[in-house]
């Protein structure tokens, strides 16, 4: 067979050609592929860009909104082609969770912009509650670990902040202030204690100090007690307010730099207190009021004090606007026996929930719930109550649920978990025995931990979500 060969030995084969050809053609496409692809880029980049400063500018917006947000927010809105929303959700008092978003409003197919910050009023957070608005599934919580503290006296108060469980004690020779380290929730360590000269009944921690409320004597009258707490260590009693004519102090709460206060019923005083605390080191008594009754609980919401009583009208509604002149505006009676009534309130947006303790008798409900929206126009608007046959000492609402310690010789001593939702108000949802310790006196909550004192023998129970 013969070959056949170009005698121009100075031109190119067929094959050659066509390989110059596929090269050409390749560098050709790259080169068009860059160009258009880096047009393609900058336009993209160009988009988002826009995108992002959209959404930074929409972050401000929502900062400013949530200043003066109470609850859960959401906008949105739409310009020059661009969709913007943003989403203000509570996570715990002060603290706000915000979600911005920017995207295209014609083209479907570019990702969207997000940003997620959290936003403090950190004037206000501090001494504010740090448990999570929405606690998770009820089902999955149990007892975590115990911790002895005291062999002969009961707890009476907690407040756990930062990783760390502030604890009173009912005592007036032992150490009676404890502070336990609770960072580890397997393994909570007592770190500091400290001994007052009379026996604390409530607490509440605010930064580096502790206010406690106590009982008086004509030894001790100091009524409030300001520890510094910045070592925990080595906690060290800085200041102390003596109310005149005060009974022993009974229960406390904080809010906007003010110390309110209730003490025991009294005959020749009142028995709720406000007092300024702007400067923690020099407390100064700004008005009371008193209705010969035992303050058992307080908590504030903007100018109204909700506070509980051991009688017939265990919940009483008070306008503090006014702190020369605070008075009566609202209350509920629900009869029983005067040693009987309020012992815990919680409040959670339009709500107030009231525990009471137990009677050994029929139609008697010892947890109420209240619509509040319209303090001033309707009072404490009742919704439902429930029997539980067992006596509430301390409760928590959250927006999805209602968790309380409760104790008596019929219930038992019970950790239980119930419904906030509309049509299953207060029905039970998940419960923890808690019989193999003593009656639980004092309940408090950090994120969506669970934190329970007890009388004595005192213990700390820590309850929180199986693993």
């Amino acid at each position: 067979m013969k070959i056949l060969r170009l005698k121009n030995k100075s031109g190119f084969s067929t094959l050659e050609i066509i390989i110059s050809l596929f090269i050409f053609s390749a560098v050709i496409s790259s080169v068009f592929a860059l160009i258009f692809g880096n047009q393609t880029s900058a336009v993209n980049s160009k988009i988002y860009q826009d995108l992002i400063l959209s959404s930074q500018l929409n972050l401000e917006k929502a900062k400013e909104e949530a200043k003066s947000s109470k609850g859960d927010f959401f906008y949105e809105e739409e310009k020059d082609g661009i969709k913007n929303s943003f989403n203000i959700s509570l996570l715990y008092d002060y603290t706000k969770e915000i979600k911005s978003k920017a995207s295209l409003s014609i083209v479907k197919n570019k990702r969207p912009v997000e940003f997620n910050i959290l936003f403090s009023d950190f004037e206000e957070s501090v001494g504010g509650s740090t448990c999570f608005r929405n606690l998770p599934e009820a089902e999955s919580y149990s007892r975590i670990s115990t911790l002895p503290l005291n062999e002969n006296n009961k707890a009476t108060d907690i407040d756990v902040v930062r990783g760390k469980a502030y604890i009173t004690i009912d005592s007036s020779f032992a150490p009676n202030f404890l502070i336990v380290d609770v960072s580890n929730l397997d393994e909570p360590v007592s770190i500091g204690n400290l001994t007052l000269s009379r026996k604390p009944k409530s607490l509440h921690v605010v930064g580096r100090y502790a206010f406690v409320v106590t009982e008086v004597s004509v030894t001790y009258p100091q009524i409030l007690r300001v520890i510094d707490v910045l070592n925990p260590q080595n906690p060290t009693e800085e200041a102390s307010l003596t109310i005149e004519n005060s009974s022993n102090g009974a229960s406390i709460f904080y809010k906007d730099k003010k110390i309110y206060l209730g003490t025991v019923k009294n005959s020749e005083g009142p028995e709720f207190h406000t007092i300024n605390v702007s400067n923690p080191l020099s407390p100064s008594l700004l008005g009371s009021w008193g209705d010969n009754v035992k303050i058992n609980d307080i908590r504030i919401m903007d100018n109204f004090a909700f506070t509980t009583a051991t009688n017939t009208v265990p919940v009483r509604v008070l306008d503090i606007n006014d702190y020369q002149n605070i008075e009566q505006i609202a209350s509920y009676e629900t009869g029983g026996n005067r040693i009987h009534g309020g012992q815990a309130v919680s409040l959670i947006n339009n709500f107030l929930v009231l525990g009471r303790s137990a009677l050994n008798v029929t139609d008697y409900d010892e947890l109420h719930l209240f619509d509040i929206s319209e303090i001033l126009e309707n009072g404490l608007n009742f919704i439902t109550s429930e029997d539980i046959s067992n006596s509430v000492r301390d409760l928590i609402a959250r927006e999805n649920m209602l968790v309380l310690v409760a104790g008596h010789s019929i219930g038992g001593n019970v950790f239980q978990f119930r419904s906030l939702e509309e049509k299953n108000s207060l029905e039970l949802i998940h419960e923890i025995s808690l019989d193999q310790f003593s009656k639980p006196t004092a309940l408090d909550c950090e994120e969506d931990v669970l934190y329970v004192v007890t009388e004595n023998p005192s213990n700390l129970l820590i309850i929180g979500k199986n693993e």
